[in-house]
């Protein structure tokens, strides 16, 4: 219980060195640290894969969209699986929204 005490603690301060203004907005760790899969393979709802556009395809990316990392990259990921753009990030009831900075 101790050692992953001290694993958390570290991995906030990597966090918060990484991503300054968190500390000053508010954040949380919602779940332990996972290197099955990452943030975008989160949001794509596959907690199974490490989604990561690669050259060297070691990461999983849906076929025929290319892998470079860019904007439209993950976007036309995003569109692979349904999403489509939109003009705001209000809440949309029925919708589920990915943001992308």
């Amino acid at each position: 219980m101790v050692a992953w005490k001290i694993a958390f603690n570290m991995r906030s301060y990597a966090i918060e060195k990484a991503f300054p203004d968190l500390v000053a907005i508010g954040y949380k760790i919602s779940s332990p640290q996972n290197y099955r899969y990452n943030c975008i393979a989160w949001a794509a709802s596959n907690d199974t894969k490490w989604w990561w556009p690669d050259p060297q395809n070691i990461g999983f990316w849906p076929p025929g969209v290319p892998r470079e990392v860019s904007l439209e990259s993950f976007i036309l990921a995003f569109e692979h699986l349904g999403f489509s753009l939109c003009d705001n990030q209000d809440f949309e009831e029925g919708y589920e929204k990915s943001i992308f900075y």
